[in-house]
């Protein structure tokens, strides 16, 4: 072969390997937005659910946000209860979990809450404080959860339903 031969030949195979990966790249652009897209349409949230029972008078459900991945609740803690007592510290048990239809989904993740014997400390009397705990993904089929520290804990609250949204108060 001939030296320009072999270059017409190595020029037409370098064509090739650029439009492959060009076309492999915009593959690879596609499905990832397309698998976004499907992430996005997977997670579903529910503010301010409504609340059969709360056993505790601090803690309040700020939202549930079920997707393919995980659970996560959203909750508010006062620092000061009903009767005027406070507070200075909260922690949560690491066997918290969420039940639904007979199952207990373990707590995963905690962020903005320690986990005991960790603390997390208020500053101030009437103090609000964040948290987020992640769980195990439950089906979307399922219509109303429960939260449990522990079965001693306050910290219980029953039916949560994700069907239902009620204003912020």
């Amino acid at each position: 072969m001939r030296i320009k031969e072999q270059l017409t030949i190595i020029m037409n195979v370098s064509n090739m390997i650029n439009r492959n990966n060009i076309i492999r790249n915009l593959f690879v652009l596609i499905f990832s937005v397309l698998s976004l897209n499907n992430y996005a349409q997977s997670s579903e949230r529910c503010t301010f659910p409504f609340v059969k029972d709360n056993r505790s008078n601090t803690l309040v459900v700020k939202s549930v946000v079920r997707g393919s991945e995980s659970t996560t609740i959203d909750f508010c803690v006062r620092n000061t209860d009903v009767d005027g007592n406070s507070f200075e510290w909260v922690e949560l048990d690491k066997n918290s979990y969420i039940e639904a239809e007979g199952v207990h989904y373990p707590l995963i993740k905690a962020i903005g809450i320690g986990i005991s014997p960790d603390k997390t400390y208020f500053t101030d009397v009437n103090q609000e404080k964040s948290f987020s705990l992640t769980f195990p993904p439950i089906s979307q089929d399922i219509k109303e959860i429960n939260f449990i520290e522990n079965v001693n804990s306050n910290w219980q609250i029953k039916g949560i339903e994700l069907t239902s949204v009620r204003e912020e108060t």
